[in-house]
């Protein structure tokens, strides 16, 4: 088993390696800024958090607080959905980050063909999720739907952040059953490279939570080049004494002038699979707003 997961490791490492040597060019988007005191400011915005922006003129920096912002514009190809990577940065395959979406953003994500949701930015710190399964339609049966609402608290320079959310799971099995999986997430690090620690509980409307089911969550993400990024997801749970693992390793690949991007990876777990090296993952995410 060990010699497989070092294989399912180094193959992965040696793709995401040779798909960094694309030089990773980050650019800046070069905008206008009306203020509310009717002043035009003209430069390229270089950093953005919750509160402020900053842009780079022909004078140096200026910083600038959003609340006196009456309009933005961009002058050139809005490449800050790649170095902002807001939708990206908001979760890996599955699990999710400390970060959100700004306020307006959306995205639709499809995970394995089957899985269908939207995603909206009610506030900076506050987004919704709302999708459900497909297959169950197609033999007429009522669909296992789920409602994921998070609250995010970023740190200070998108130095990292902290998160809680609940993902709400409802099947028509046995009149509705209903139940739901409560977890927080610190993400240390930028949008484009960072680790987040997470654990969650499992809970049930009539059973109240289960302790049985505490898992831990230790995820990154490394941006290897100007399109490619290296994602690993890892889930490691205790049962009677015992410690398994599901362990995920792959790539995300950026649209250059959207927010859509394409992930891949193969899953495995620690226990021994016999000839089977992994399972393939894959999702793909279409940046609406």
């Amino acid at each position: 088993m060990m010699n497989r997961l070092i294989s399912f490791l180094g193959m992965f490492v040696f793709c995401s390696l040779a798909m960094a040597q694309e030089e990773d060019i980050v650019s800046y988007p070069e905008v206008v800024i009306l203020t509310t005191e009717n002043i035009e400011l003209k430069g390229f915005l270089i950093l953005e958090n919750s509160e402020t922006l900053t842009l780079k003129t022909n004078y140096g920096e200026s910083i600038i607080n959003k609340e006196s912002i009456k309009s933005m514009s961009y002058l050139k190809d809005h490449s800050l959905t790649l170095n902002d990577q807001r939708y990206s940065s908001t979760h890996y395959f599955l699990a999710p980050s400390g970060y959100n979406l700004r306020k307006g953003q959306w995205y639709y994500e499809n995970t394995l063909l089957v899985w269908n949701s939207y995603t909206v930015g009610l506030s900076d710190n506050f987004s919704l999720s709302l999708g459900g399964e497909g297959i169950s339609l197609l033999v007429s049966e009522f669909p296992v739907l789920f409602v994921t609402p998070k609250l995010s608290f970023p740190f200070k320079e998108e130095g990292g952040a902290f998160s809680v959310s609940t993902t709400i799971f409802t099947s028509a099995y046995n009149d509705f059953t209903t139940f739901g999986f409560l977890q927080g997430a610190i993400t240390l690090g930028s949008r484009k490279n960072n680790l987040t620690i997470g654990s969650g509980i499992g809970y049930g409307f009539s059973e109240g939570f289960q302790n049985g089911f505490v898992p831990i969550i230790i995820s990154g993400m490394r941006q290897a080049s100007k399109r490619i990024s290296l994602v690993s997801e890892n889930w490691f749970l205790s049962t009677f004494g015992e410690t398994y693992g599901i362990l995920s390793l792959g790539l995300r690949i950026h649209g250059l002038k959207n927010n859509n991007y394409l992930s891949i990876a193969l899953v495995r777990t620690t226990e021994d699979q016999g000839s089977l090296l992994a399972l393939p993952f894959f999702s793909g995410v279409v940046g609406l707003n």
